[in-house]
């Protein structure tokens, strides 16, 4: 485990490419609507019980990671985008786009526009997502 010493993120490998300007959550809120923040929180109250998570927020998303980020939130006017990485494509219905990002990693991307689609599929993926970093 890395720690920059200029901004204190724990990363998986050592001068790992990352920003070090980190701010406050919220500033990711400001002039949106009070749904995008509830999707935020219900995303975040469905992943709290995993062990030893981080929470940064730097200008382009909020990442949350364990041994490496597995997940990142990007709250935007009308929708909140989360992407995480999995090992094989998923064909859930919510995801909107998958990259293949290595050998044995694709990255997921899912399009939220309430609450209710953090559903309890979407949570076993992002803890499946945890699992696999923290192999």
């Amino acid at each position: 485990m890395f720690t920059c010493p200029d901004c204190n993120r724990k990363f998986k490998h050592k001068n790992q490419p990352h920003s070090c300007v980190v701010l406050p959550v919220d500033i990711h809120f400001e002039n949106k609507k009070p749904v995008i923040r509830k999707i935020y929180n219900k995303i975040i109250s469905s992943i709290k019980s995993l062990e030893n998570i981080s929470i940064s927020s730097t200008p382009g998303a909020i990442i949350i990671s364990s041994k490496s980020t597995f997940l990142a939130v990007k709250p935007k006017k009308e929708k909140v985008i989360i992407e995480f990485l999995l090992d094989e494509p998923s064909d859930d219905k919510i995801v909107k786009k998958i990259v293949k990002v290595s050998a044995r990693r694709y990255a997921h991307f899912v399009h939220l526009k309430s609450p209710g689609e953090v559903n309890m599929n979407l949570i076993h993926l992002l803890k499946y997502s945890y699992k696999l970093i923290n192999e």
